[in-house]
């Protein structure tokens, strides 16, 4: 990662390292209507915990 902003010179230190990664999320309506109810929470569940054990 570039320590240097082309515009305004040297970021502080704190942002150097800050992003590791970025995500975008896209929800079709119609998919999600889709589902048998309660999949999506189940579906959710499974994603955030999964994401926590990531965390430590």
């Amino acid at each position: 990662m570039r320590d240097v902003c082309e515009h305004r010179g040297a970021l502080p230190p704190r942002y150097v390292h800050a992003m590791k990664c970025m995500v975008m999320v896209y929800c079709d309506d119609s998919l999600l209507d889709a589902l048998p109810p309660g999949a999506f929470d189940t579906r959710m569940h499974a994603c955030t915990k999964h994401a926590d054990e990531l965390r430590g």
